[in-house]
């Protein structure tokens, strides 16, 4: 009989040392959540703030590209008249890239 009750708590034991492992377990599986969630954060702040300067860069790109086709258009000679002739679409295409160009650098509320 004390045979069979040292067995028995040798098991009980046994038992709350596994359920203490699996409680130390859970507790560090949680905090390696918490550890890529903050991570993941980071990431992807970092992601948006990449894609708007991306934005910004293009966007600044295509009107720079824009006047300098405008402003070469304008010089050339025999063009001068082609150019005057499509002035008006040019100064229109010109417009609506300002006011992207604007839009993508004002101040946000």
């Amino acid at each position: 009989m004390f045979d069979k009750r040292s067995r028995l708590e040798r098991l009980d034991i046994q038992r709350q040392i596994l359920l203490a492992e699996s409680e130390l377990n859970r507790i560090h599986l949680l905090q390696d959540l918490e550890r890529v969630q903050n991570e993941w954060r980071q990431v992807s702040s970092i992601a948006k703030a990449a894609a708007s300067v991306t934005s910004s860069v293009t966007k600044v790109g295509a009107f720079v590209l824009f006047a300098r086709r405008l402003l070469r258009g304008l010089k050339s000679g025999a063009e001068a008249q082609s150019a005057k002739k499509s002035f008006v679409g040019k100064l229109f295409k010109g417009i609506t890239a300002g006011f992207s160009f604007w839009e993508t650098l004002r101040p946000r509320p």
